[in-house]
């Protein structure tokens, strides 16, 4: 007896829980061998991509193969080529003594040995008779598209250069008195990449190329240089043979000084000859850089100035009487064609 208001439990409550029954020997050889067939598809499907990945590997690697030896034998054929022509065409080699017979302009036929023609190394002249194979004419001569007024004086000057002793023996390059064969034939060496080479002279190393002309400044300065120097007082320059000084009347002057002028070239101003064909001291006119403290870039400086303490007749060496200027020079830009089939 309990009492009043007490929970009594009831017989379902007071029944214990009822215990799961085992799964037969059956069913779990049933899930051993499903769960075998599972892993063992899983481990072959991974067994079949490492398979793949190694025949792409494999493959990619026998192709590098194949490609390192197509390209080690392509080195060696041209080692070998280069060899043999080193033996035929280098120093020495008895090829560059056999003459080549040249077709000058259509106007006149040359023969000179390959030595001669090729004894500036680097040059376009020289790459170009240092190889056999070379457009010709219907009788099997080079064909020289430059006429022989100027060509032949150059073949000349390199049979002289070739035999040159030492510095006291130095052939002289041509010269011409007409102005257009002068700077015609300037034009072909820088064609061929000869000018400074033929004329003993140093190059031009900073320059800017505007139209149809390469410029340049004496002394010569990078155009970048934006500190004002004072290197010039006293200084002796003389313009390179191809080079002529820039006049003012010379065609697009204005616009030509303005894109010099927006430049330093490390002074204050740039010199220009001022139209005059004085033989006894060339007018000079100056323009402001863009470091000028006195004006617009291109600007002309008005004030009057003895720019040089002497000006040679055919103004072409200058000596410099101050500082912080320099001189425009300019080449007309390299054209044409060299060698051609008749």
């Amino acid at each position: 007896m309990g009492a009043k208001g007490s929970t009594e439990l009831g017989a379902d409550e007071l029944r214990a829980p009822a215990v799961l029954a085992a799964p037969s020997q059956e069913r779990l050889q049933s899930l051993a061998a499903e769960a075998g067939d599972a892993f063992a598809k899983g481990l072959w499907a991974v067994a079949e991509a490492e398979q793949r990945r190694w025949i792409a590997e494999r493959d990619r690697l026998e192709k590098a193969d194949q490609d390192l030896r197509a390209a080690q034998k392509q080195l060696e054929e041209e080692r070998k080529r280069f060899e043999e022509e080193k033996l035929r065409y280098g120093p020495g080699g008895l090829e560059l003594l056999d003459p080549v017979k040249l077709n000058v302009g259509g106007e006149t036929t040359l023969e000179v040995s390959r030595e001669t023609l090729t004894q500036c190394q680097g040059s376009f002249l020289a790459s170009a008779f240092s190889n056999w194979d070379q457009p010709k004419d219907s009788q099997g001569r080079v064909f020289i598209d430059f006429s022989a007024r100027l060509f032949v004086p150059l073949v000349d000057y390199l049979r002289a250069r070739r035999t040159e002793c030492n510095a006291a023996a130095l052939a002289q390059p041509p010269s011409f008195s007409d102005h257009d064969d002068e700077r015609n034939f300037c034009a072909m060496l820088q064609h061929f990449g000869i000018l400074d080479w033929v004329f003993h002279q140093e190059p031009i190393v900073f320059k800017l190329d505007l139209a149809d002309f390469t410029y340049a400044m004496l002394p010569q300065q990078s155009p970048d240089l934006n500190q004002a120097m004072t290197d010039m007082r006293g200084i002796s320059v003389e313009v390179p043979r191809g080079w002529e000084v820039l006049r003012t009347s010379s065609s697009g002057f204005e616009e030509i000084i303005t894109m010099l002028c927006g430049h330093s070239w490390g002074a204050g101003l740039l010199l220009a000859l001022d139209d005059v064909e004085s033989s006894e001291l060339a007018n000079i006119a100056g323009f402001r850089t863009s470091i000028s403290d006195s004006g617009a870039p291109g600007s002309r400086f008005d004030k009057a100035v003895n720019w040089f303490e002497t000006v040679s007749p055919d103004c072409r060496r200058f000596k410099f009487a101050g500082s912080s200027y320099r001189l425009i020079i300019r080449m007309q830009c390299r054209r044409g064609p060299v060698l051609i089939a008749s």
